[in-house]
Parts: C-alpha cells; sequence; structure tokens
C-alpha cells in the first residue's frame, strides 16, 4: 500500500546501510535528531603502534584499622598512616581521651585527615547473590560468634579462678597476720604480768622423738590388750544410783577417777578442789580450779599427783601425809582446762581463746604452742588421743561449732568436724585408737571416725549433755544431762542402763574396769553410779 514502509528484505538485492536507516528513521522520528555513532569494534581496543601507555589497574581497596571493612568516611592519620572510620575513630578517641586505639600514641582530631573516595553504592558480595549463599554467609558468621562466645566464657572462668586464688592467698596471709600479732600480744601481757613464759615455735627434737616413740609403743601394743576384769553389759544393765556426799563449796566444773589406784578428784572453779584418795580420805583446797586430771609422775604413788588449771597457770599437786602441797605452776594466760599426755611427762593446757600449749611437767614450762582461728573460744576441756599425738578441743566462733583435731608436734590443726547446732560441751577419745565422741548443749551426742574422718553415729539425748567419756577398753560411752546418766555400748549401740538423779551432774567418769561411773553434780558432790 502506499505511504507505508516494507521493512521486509526484497528477494532480488539485499537492503543497502541506506535504506535500513530510513526505516528506523521512520519508526524513531528521534534519531534524526542525533547524529550517527560510528559502529564500536568488539573485544578490546586495539594497541596503536607508538602507544606507550599501560592498562589501569583497578583500585585497590583500603579497610578500616578498627572494624576491617571498607570505610564510608575514610580518614588517616598523619602520625601512624592507619586508615579509620571516621565515626568509629572519633568515638574510639572520645573513650580513651585521645589514645589512638591501634598504637596507643596520643592522637588528636587535628590529625586525621579526609581522603577522597568514590561514595557510590558497592555491589553485593558474590557470596551474598542467592539465598543458599546468603545463608551459607550468615552461618559462618554464627559460627565464628560462637567461637567467639566460648573463648570469652574461658577467658572468664580462668580470670575467675584466678582471683578466687588471690583471695584465698590474702585471706590466709590475714590469718597468718592475726595469729602472729595475737601470739606477740599475749607475750607481751605474760612478760609485762609475769604470768609465764614464751613458748618456743617448735617443740625440741627429743621432746618430738619421745613422742613418736610412745606412739609407735601404743599403736603396736593396744590390739594385744585384754579387759577380763570388764564390767559386762548385762552387769551394767543393772546399775543404779548410789549415795553422793558434798565435798566442793560450788557447782563442780571437773572429775577424774585414777583407774590405777581408784583416787577421785573434783574442781569446782573458783570454790576451790577436792581430792578423794584411795582409802576414802577427802583433802580440799581453796586454789582456783577450773578443770583436773591425774598425772603417773616418777617417785609418785598411782593417784598421788594431779594437775589443775586455773588461776591463770597450770599448777602440779601431790598428795602425801593427809596434805596436798603445790610443787609446781607453769604460767599459762587464761587457762580453761588441762589434760595430761598418756607418756605421762607432759600437760596440755588450754586457754579461753582455744588456742592450746604442751608443757613440760619436769621443765615446769611451755614447750610449744598452737594459736587459734580469731574470733574463736573454747567450749570444752581439751582431750588427748591415747597415742599421744593428737588431741581435740571444741570451738565456738565464727566458723561454727566445730571440733578440731591438732597434730601435737607440728602445732597444726589436720581436720575440723562440723556438724554440731550448738556450742560442744564435752569431748572424749576412745581408747582403741579410733573413735571420737563430742556432745553439745542441745542434747546431739555424735561419735566420729578418726580413719575416715566422717560421722560414725548421731544420738540424741533427752536434754542438754554436760560431759561424756569413754571408759578405758572403749567398749561403753556414758553421757550425762541434767536428769539423767546414761552408759550406751558402743559396738551394739544400744542403751545399758539410763540412771536418773536428782543433783544434776556436771562432769563424768568412768573407774577401773568401767564398775562405775562418779559424776561431780552441780551442788559439788560426788555420786557413784554402779552395781
Amino acid at each position: 500500500a502506499s505511504g507505508q514502509v516494507s521493512l521486509a528484505p526484497s528477494r532480488r538485492s539485499p537492503p543497502s546501510h541506506t535504506t535500513a536507516r530510513r526505516a528506523l528513521d521512520v519508526l524513531d522520528p528521534t534519531r534524526r535528531a542525533a547524529p550517527a555513532e560510528p559502529p564500536q569494534p568488539l573485544g578490546p581496543p586495539k594497541a596503536q603502534v607508538g602507544d606507550q601507555r599501560t592498562p589501569r589497574a583497578p583500585p585497590a581497596t583500603m579497610y578500616c584499622a578498627i572494624s576491617g571493612e571498607v570505610p564510608q568516611e575514610p580518614v588517616v592519620s598523619r602520625k601512624s598512616g592507619h586508615l579509620f572510620e571516621r565515626r568509629l575513630i572519633s568515638k574510639s578517641l572520645a573513650a580513651s581521651d585521645g589514645v589512638c586505639p591501634v598504637t596507643g600514641e596520643p592522637l588528636a582530631a587535628d590529625d586525621l585527615l579526609p581522603v577522597a573516595a568514590d561514595l557510590a553504592v558497592r555491589p553485593r558480595p558474590l557470596a551474598a547473590t542467592s539465598l543458599p549463599a546468603m545463608l551459607a554467609l550468615f552461618q559462618n558468621e554464627w559460627d565464628d560468634l560462637v567461637v567467639e562466645a566460648h573463648a570469652t566464657k574461658q577467658q572468664l572462668h580462668a580470670t575467675r579462678k584466678e582471683l578466687s586464688h588471690a583471695l584465698y592467698q590474702h585471706d590466709a596471709a590475714c590469718r597468718v597476720i592475726a595469729r602472729l600479732v595475737k601470739e606477740r600480744d599475749d607475750a607481751r601481757a605474760a612478760a609485762a604480768a609475769g604470768t609465764g613464759a614464751v613458748a618456743p615455735a617448735g617443740l625440741d627434737a627429743a621432746v618430738v622423738d619421745a613422742l613418736t616413740k610412745f606412739w609407735k609403743t601404743a599403736s603396736k601394743g593396744r590390739k594385744k590388750r585384754s579387759f577380763p576384769k570388764l564390767t559386762p553389759a548385762k552387769a551394767i544393765g543393772s546399775w543404779t544410783a548410789g549415795s553422793s556426799a558434798k565435798f566442793l563449796g560450788g557447782a563442780a566444773t571437773s572429775v577424774a577417777v585414777d583407774a590405777a589406784s581408784g583416787a577421785t578428784l573434783a574442781t569446782a572453779g573458783a570454790a576451790g578442789l577436792a581430792y578423794k584418795g584411795a582409802d576414802g580420805s577427802v583433802l580440799t583446797a581453796p586454789d582456783a580450779a577450773d578443770s583436773g586430771v591425774f598425772l603417773a609422775l616418777k617417785g609418785s604413788a598411782p593417784g598421788a599427783a594431779f594437775a589443775t588449771a586455773g588461776g591463770g597457770a597450770v599448777t602440779v599437786w601431790t598428795a602425801s601425809g593427809g596434805k596436798l602441797a603445790a610443787v609446781a605452776k607453769i604460767g599459762v594466760p587464761n587457762v580453761a582446762s588441762v589434760a595430761a599426755h598418756p607418756t605421762g611427762a607432759y600437760v596440755v593446757a588450754l586457754a579461753a581463746d582455744a588456742s592450746w600449749c604442751l608443757a613440760g611437767v619436769a621443765e615446769k614450762a611451755p614447750l610449744a604452742a598452737a594459736s587459734s582461728t580469731p574470733g574463736e573460744t573454747a567450749s570444752a576441756a581439751v582431750a588427748v588421743h591415747p597415742d599421744g599425738l593428737i588431741l581435740a578441743t571444741a570451738t565456738s566462733g565464727p566458723d561454727g561449732n566445730l571440733v578440731r583435731v591438732w597434730d601435737v608436734k607440728e602445732q597444726t590443726p589436720v581436720h575440723s568436724f562440723a556438724g554440731h547446732g550448738a556450742p560442744v560441751t564435752s569431748v572424749s577419745f576412745s581408747e582403741n585408737g579410733y573413735h571420737l565422741a563430742s556432745a553439745d548443749a542441745s542434747g546431739a551426742v555424735k561419735l566420729w571416725d578418726l580413719r575416715k574422718l566422717t560421722e560414725l553415729k548421731a544420738l540424741a539425748a533427752d536434754g542438754p549433755v554436760s560431759s561424756l567419756a569413754f571408759d578405758g577398753s572403749g567398749k561403753y560411752l556414758s553421757f550425762a544431762t541434767a536428769r539423767a546418766v546414761t552408759v550406751q555400748d558402743v559396738k551394739a549401740w544400744k542403751p545399758l542402763a539410763e540412771l536418773a538423779t536428782a543433783d544434776a551432774p556436771a562432769a563424768i567418769a568412768f573407774s577401773a574396769d568401767a564398775a562405775s561411773v562418779v559424776a561431780a553434780t552441780a551442788s559439788g558432790a560426788l555420786a557413784a553410779f554402779g552395781a
């Protein structure tokens, strides 16, 4: 048709370039205004002859020294030459008071020079052009975060361990300093008052050898000992309360029975002491005595020598010719109780602040001393193990109500038994060497295993326990409350006798072969429970 432009090529001859351009001009009139551009060759341009220029390399990417990313507003430090993101380096300088986060040198905002950069939108990385690739990218970032969190937790755990170790060392150092200060103050007070001598830092080698030899002999011979005259359990079941006689002017504080002679010693604090010999004669002394124990002194008859604690000293007494004589006095400030060492050559004195010392009877002076934890007080009399190498003290203080076991040779605590809910009132070692008994003011009686360092048995009395004691064989255990004296079979753990009394026993002790239980009462009387 006329007026129409045909774009189909003729079969006779191909269309020329001019014809094609005219057809395009008809379809797009704007093409007439723009000049025709010469066709661009495909592929890289050919190098011209004599052209010495090299192709330009793509620009190198620079990263922020803080974030490790390409900065959007880069600045460079004129001092170190490091590149930073302006936003990050400004916050870092404000937080660190003008210190470079990389070099640690002073850096001011004026030292940062802006860098010209192309702020065009950066293309996505090749790994983030598809959903699977993005998920893999996110997973890698998550894994890195988990690894970093784990490393941070490990570092935190190590820091906590170092901190706890440092705190433990600080606490130990404070305890040592407090102990040394206390020892210094006690020594100064004793020297100023002239009431005692300062104990040396440790035991002499000869004393240590004597203690070790006795321990070896006692531990080997313990299993070979027999008690043919020991009172049988059935006989104890028929015991009754015997007669009592008042010998003391006040409430009793301790009682001791000499197994070899049958002599009895009772103390009553400021009211003095009473000694009942094997022949039944009674001797008294007004000297203050809070605790007493029999001694096996050379040259003295069995039961004729004993020691008392009170008035700031340990006094050694002898009974002869119907009289009591103080033959030696060992100054121990604030002494509360005394126990005889099984060797017979030493005594252990416990002070009110739970510190103790080993004193020689012949030397008439302390040989070694041990300090207690600051704030602790002694709540019961001291007890010495039959082998002589350990002793037990009962303390009340910041750590609770404890029964502490001490090494006599080293004067150091080796273990503490915890579990009493009230102050411990009495402790006693069994003659078998394996058990330690303790009782408290709430009526709890506990038996501790010295081999496993665990609680072996727990009993409940009908009231506060004032005293407990093992017999000489270690088979029976007796404890006293305000209303009764109870005797237990240690192996079978059954009560053998419960002996009611109107006069509250303050202290009890077994006689030889468990023939009876002797009690010193709150009224100052001596009572016997037996057949």
